[in-house]
Parts: structure tokens; C-alpha cells; sequence
């Protein structure tokens, strides 16, 4: 509700400020922000309960890993979700604090150099009343800064889950992976051909593993299907923004220059990681077919062989978060950087 009733009054000041293009895009990027961060909350509250289902079913996971490679697959990947999303706070609530004491310290120069202060609020709005005296300036100043903790709160918890769950599925294939390869290490392995009794001992071991598989690939299908929205809006808005910061950068005068690099900054360590995280899921779906086409199949009776088969052809299909238009991996990052820089030379025409 504090970010609709904060948006309101900037969707006004854009309104009255449409002919000036440099403060229009000054102002409309901390809106680029918050709105699409309500978008996606919104959109992660209406399927809670398919979210609920994939964190069951990594609880699961979690609760029956008793072999400690397993467990430090599944570590290393925690491991991995925090520092992103770590360093996504860092470089977010240092854009917020920008925001935040900017105006202050505007104001603290000019009364440093004997000019009259005036009542900047971290956003740029138009208020439906005088807010120039105290405590109304104070109280009004406060609640943007409180927007602003929880506009960064949403986002870095939107992409901290969104992290969290690439991440820990990319390490289920890996862990389907590693039993593959256990496999092949055990000792009857070393003979020419597999015994009737050892191929039933793979029968069964890989049945298993397919269900396993099937059950990661289901998994991934469903967060797919609640977040990809997320990631296109997402993909979307950080392009625009860092043409418009880069726009203002070039535009802005004295220390709001920073509050905009650090707005590119934040953009640009959201972007890496969103990719870093479907690379994560691409690479490591392609190493179970490596895993399975390594196994010594050859040696084995039909039924082992169609079962090694079957995980080969399911996993010739990499697993990502399904966006159109894109595809979630490092490569799609260097897209949207070039993206943002055709925007700059396109709006830049029109200053």
C-alpha cells in the first residue's frame, strides 16, 4: 500500500513534467522499480501453493540426503543462492541509502554556503499538500525512506527466492549425476560383461534415478511456470533503467550522478545473477547425459540399456526458466548490456 500511494503522486509529477525529458527520466526510475516489484509479489502471492510444493519437495530432499557428497552439492549451492544474494542487497540498499541521505546532504551544503534549504524529498512527486514546514517535511521525508527499505526488502526477496530455487534444483541433476557416476565406480563394473544379477541391481538403482529426474524436470517445469513472467518484466525494466540512468549520468549535474551509478550497478548485479542462475540450471541438466552416455551401457542387457536411453533423450533438452524471447543464461546478459546501449543512442535523440 506505501508503494501505490508513493506511485500515485510520481505517476503525477510525470504527468507535469512530461515536456521535460531529463527530469521526467530522473524521477522514473525509482518508479520502474517499485512498480514491476508489486507485479511480481503480487504474482508470487497468487501461486503460493505451487511454491509451497517445490519447497516441500526440496525439504524432502534435504531431509533423506544421508550421503555427504550429496550434502555438499546441496551446501555448495546454498552457498552459492546467498553470496548472489548478498551481494544483490549490498549494491540495493546502497542505491536505497543514496536516495535516502542525498537530499540531506544537498541540504546541509546549502546551509553551509548561506542559501535557503529546500524540502526534497528522495522521490520526485507532487504532493496534493504544502509539505515545506515542520513536521509534516520530516514525517513525509521518513515515509519515503521506509518505501524505500521496503522496495528493496520485496526485491531482494523476490530474487533471493528466485536464486535459492535455481540453484538447489541445478544441484539435484548434479546429484542424479554423482549416483550415475557411483555406479560405474563399484567394484563388478570392472567385468566384461554385467551378470544377470548385477543387471537387476542397475535395473532397479536406475529406475530410480529416473524418477528422480522426472521429478527435478517436473519441478523446474512448475517454477517456470509461476516465474517467467518475473523474469521478462524483469528483463524488460532493467533494460530501460540503465538507458535512463545512463541517460541521466550524462545529463545530471553534481553528486546525483552517484545515486544513478549506483542505481546501474544494483540493475546490472540483479541481471548477472538472474543469468548466473539459469546457466546454473542449463549446465548442470547437460551433465546428467554426459553422466548416463559415460555409463558402461554397452555391457549391460536391454532393459539397463533402454533405461540409460531414456534419461540420454530426456536430458538432450536443457532445463531453464522457459521466457520468451530469451533464454535465462550468461549470454542473454551481454544481450540486455547491448540492448541498454542501443536505447541510449535512441532516446538521445530526442534531447
Amino acid at each position: 500500500m506505501l508503494q501505490i500511494f508513493c506511485g500515485f503522486f510520481q505517476i503525477w509529477f510525470f504527468i507535469v513534467n512530461r515536456r521535460n525529458l531529463v527530469t521526467l527520466f530522473a524521477a522514473m526510475t525509482p518508479f520502474l522499480t517499485q512498480v514491476p516489484t508489486i507485479l511480481r509479489l503480487l504474482r508470487l502471492i497468487v501461486y503460493r501453493i505451487e511454491l509451497k510444493k517445490i519447497l516441500d519437495y526440496l525439504k524432502n530432499i534435504f531431509d533423506i540426503a544421508a550421503d555427504k557428497e550429496q550434502l555438499n552439492i546441496h551446501s555448495r549451492a546454498n552457498r552459492t543462492s546467498s553470496v548472489l544474494l548478498i551481494i544483490l542487497c549490498i549494491f540495493g540498499y546502497m542505491t536505497a541509502i543514496f536516495f535516502a541521505i542525498f537530499p540531506v546532504i544537498k541540504n546541509i551544503y546549502r546551509m553551509f554556503i548561506g542559501q535557503s534549504i529546500e524540502y526534497e524529498l528522495p522521490f520526485k512527486i507532487i504532493s496534493p499538500f504544502n509539505y515545506d514546514y515542520t513536521p509534516v517535511y520530516e514525517i513525509l521525508y521518513f515515509y519515503s525512506v521506509y518505501n524505500l527499505h521496503i522496495t528493496m526488502a520485496s526485491v531482494c526477496s523476490c530474487e533471493g527466492l528466485v536464486f535459492g530455487f535455481c540453484a538447489h534444483l541445478a544441484a539435484q541433476f548434479d546429484v542424479i549425476s554423482l549416483k550415475l557416476q557411483n555406479l560405474i565406480q563399484e567394484p563388478q563394473s570392472l567385468c566384461a560383461k554385467f551378470s544377470i544379477e548385477q543387471n537387476d541391481k542397475f535395473y532397479f538403482k536406475i529406475k530410480d534415478l529416473i524418477f528422480m529426474h522426472n521429478e527435478v524436470i517436473d519441478n523446474c517445469a512448475m517454477m517456470s511456470s509461476v516465474i517467467w513472467q518475473n523474469v521478462l518484466m524483469h528483463f524488460i525494466c532493467s533494460s530501460l533503467t540503465i538507458c535512463i540512468c545512463s541517460l541521466v549520468i550524462m545529463t545530471a549535474d553534481g553528486i546525483d550522478r552517484f545515486i544513478f551509478v549506483a542505481y546501474i550497478c544494483a540493475y546490472v548485479v540483479q541481471i548477472y545473477n538472474y543469468t548466473l542462475s539459469g546457466s546454473f540450471m542449463i549446465e548442470s541438466s547437460l551433465r546428467v547425459k554426459e553422466a548416463a552416455y559415460n555409463f558402461p551401457w554397452y555391457r549391460c542387457d536391454s532393459r539397463v540399456r533402454a533405461q540409460i536411453f531414456l534419461i540420454i533423450i530426456r536430458s538432450q533438452r536443457q532445463i531453464n526458466i522457459d521466457v520468451p524471447f530469451f533464454e535465462v543464461s550468461l549470454e542473454t546478459f551481454a544481450w540486455i548490456i547491448r540492448l541498454g546501449g542501443s536505447f541510449i543512442t535512441m532516446i538521445k535523440t530526442f534531447l
